[in-house]
């Protein structure tokens, strides 16, 4: 099974990583047939580089008045939801809108749990669909997202499975559903805690069971971290370095007995370009490019903690 094994099921990609994208990637993007999840800026963005508006998805399931109307006004009709205001919002700002109902997902064990903030439990579905239906809205599809580095692959079975029963329920209510976003998170960098070719083994499967071929539902998956994450490699200047306590990095101590590590400073920090260690639970591994020990810079090995210094103590400010 070669890496793109779940590419040949799916019908759509959607760029999740449009927003950190430059317009030469987005245009490659689209000549590769992708469709987009964008917010408004994104919109503009893969409109103005030619992408069609039935292409493009507004994924967010919580999303301002403004852009809805933006969405309306520029074509896009295909949007999320997961609740009634959200529901309430595009029936007065966008009529005509086709809507994908956002499930919640068992994301316990994921580094990045989306569900805590969005996704309707499987119990309240009916309702949605119902009030959808009450307010002359067609419901055309489902999507979940099991959080970012999830470690156990079986969790898309679990989502796809709850996925077919909305189907049901969709169709009872007389809703024509035929997407199925997969959501994102798959991992794209070597060593991770679980491989691509295993969550596709066990997707594959899944949409075998619960959405064979020929069914006429369309498979969507946010491959924007796949893609991404390992395209890129950040180079930082040392910018400061001093001795502290080994079992107290914050410490400095003179008496020489006590187990002693280097604690380096970086010029980038959390405020910047490493956010993602607050905000996507990241452990940057540093690499060291050359060593320049006539300067009096230690070698990243010379000490225990020398990378983790550099790896966690980066300058916030």
């Amino acid at each position: 099974m070669v890496a793109f094994t779940i590419i040949i099921i799916i019908v759509w990609i959607i760029n999740a990583a449009i927003r950190w994208s430059t317009v030469l990637e987005s245009r490659l993007w689209c000549f590769l047939t992708t469709t987009f999840g964008v917010p408004q800026a994104e919109m503009e963005l893969v409109q103005h580089i030619g992408v069609p508006a039935s292409k493009i998805i507004y994924a967010n399931p919580c999303k301002q008045i403004a852009h809805i109307k933006y969405a309306a006004k520029h074509g896009v009709r295909l949007l999320s939801f997961d609740n009634e205001m959200e529901l309430a919002k595009v029936v007065k700002s966008h009529p005509s809108a086709k809507m994908v109902l956002c499930i919640a997902t068992d994301d316990s064990h994921s580094r990045s749990r989306l569900s805590l903030k969005f996704g309707v439990s499987l119990q309240s579905c009916r309702h949605l669909l119902e009030d959808a239906k009450r307010n002359h809205v067609e419901v055309v599809g489902v999507s979940f997202h099991i959080g970012s580095g999830c470690p156990d692959p079986q969790a898309y079975t679990q989502s796809i499975a709850d996925a077919r029963l909305v189907f049901e329920m969709g169709a009872e209510l007389g809703h024509r559903m035929h997407i199925l976003d997969l959501g994102g998170g798959f991992p794209g960098v070597e060593g991770a805690k679980v491989r691509f070719e295993e969550i596709s083994s066990v997707v594959n499967s899944a949409l075998d069971l619960y959405f064979p071929e020929g069914c006429g539902v369309d498979i969507l998956a946010k491959l924007g971290r796949y893609y991404v994450t390992s395209a890129f490699t950040l180079a930082a200047s040392i910018i400061a370095k001093k001795e502290v306590l080994l079992e107290q990095p914050g410490r400095e101590e003179e008496n020489g007995s006590a187990p002693k590590t280097i604690l380096y400073q970086l010029g980038e920090g959390e405020y910047g370009i490493f956010n993602s260690v607050l905000f996507d639970n990241t452990c940057p591994t540093p690499i060291l490019q050359k060593a320049v020990n006539h300067l009096g810079v230690l070698p990243l090995d010379h000490t225990q903690g020398g990378a983790r210094g550099v790896a966690v103590e980066t300058d916030t400010g």
